[in-house]
């Protein structure tokens, strides 16, 4: 993989900000966290001001031979599966009043935490944001279908915002927040970090996009990786719709968006100007594939009500 390192601190760390606890779920992967956590660790806030919280979440082997060791870093262990689950495990033991969340993949900007905080501090009146995400590829630049998708699809965090939720690959908030709306669903395998966000909006609360609190997140560069995210993802929203009234009704309309937006879909990427002619092609037969991931998702959900 790419050096995906980010450029040095700069600045001073202020020396009035609050007690922060950063929570990072993991389930293998144990290069990928111990470079997440070296990043943490380098954050440029106080060091007795903030904890890392990782919370292995059922790996193969435990990641903790390979972490390092600092009296600012905790390891939980959450047997229940699904990331939401690990999250609240360690909500439990956050002393933070401000709750910051990464991915075990991610690699924190080392201003990410202070300019989120002081952001916070600065607008009494925000209950949460959420951070830009920059993916980073294999060669500096998207290649395979894959690579382009994420390149046109990947973390759309403004977009996220507006529609009332932010991903936890990079999501600030106030510990007052989960007091007030209470934690992550964590019977949901996929979604959780969109319907915790959205009993925030509904409870009035203000929600904002933060370019300058970064995170670097690696392109996914492999059509498993694709399918296996567009079946969790799926899947999470059927499973969210089962749950409230009309549910047939709602996945069908869910479906028929999602036949109108892949059969308009070569009409919207030639409108996009950044792609190159290969990168058109590559993106569209791959979101085609995705498409058919989805939708093929949303029938079986679609039948299950009907089934019963």
């Amino acid at each position: 993989m790419a050096d995906l390192r980010l450029g040095p601190a700069a600045g001073e760390p202020a020396v009035d900000l609050p007690f922060a606890s950063i929570i990072v779920p993991v389930k293998d992967g144990p290069e990928l966290l111990v470079r997440c956590v070296h990043a943490l660790l380098a954050q440029d806030y106080p060091r007795d001001c903030f904890e890392i919280i990782v919370v292995d979440n059922g790996s193969a082997v435990s990641p903790a031979p390979v972490l390092p060791t600092d009296p600012r870093l905790i390891l939980l262990a959450e047997p229940a599966p699904g990331s939401y689950a690990a999250r609240n495990t360690a909500l439990a033991r956050a002393r933070g009043s401000i709750l910051a969340f990464t991915d075990a993949d991610c690699l924190p900007d080392p201003g990410w935490l202070r300019v989120a905080v002081e952001f916070l501090q600065a607008e009494p009146g925000v209950a949460m944001i959420g951070g830009r995400v920059q993916l980073a590829y294999q060669h500096g630049e998207p290649r395979n279908g894959a690579e382009w998708f994420e390149f046109v699809e990947g973390f759309p965090q403004e977009k996220y915002i507006a529609s009332g939720f932010a991903v936890t690959a990079n999501m600030v908030t106030r510990r007052s927040e989960f007091d007030r709306v209470g934690p992550f669903d964590s019977s949901l395998l996929s979604g959780g970090d969109a319907e915790w966000g959205r009993r925030v909006r509904a409870a009035g609360g203000e929600q904002r996009y933060l370019a300058g609190a970064l995170v670097l997140h690696p392109a996914r560069d492999t059509w498993s990786e694709l399918s296996t995210k567009a079946k969790r993802t799926t899947s999470g929203i059927v499973r969210r719709t089962a749950k409230g009234p009309h549910p047939r009704r709602r996945l069908a309309r869910l479906l028929a968006g999602q036949l109108y937006r892949s059969l308009t879909l070569p009409i919207t990427v030639f409108r996009r100007p950044e792609l190159t002619a290969g990168g058109r092609r590559k993106f569209l037969l791959t979101r085609w594939r995705v498409d058919y991931v989805i939708i093929g998702t949303l029938i079986r959900g679609l039948a299950k009500p009907a089934a019963a």
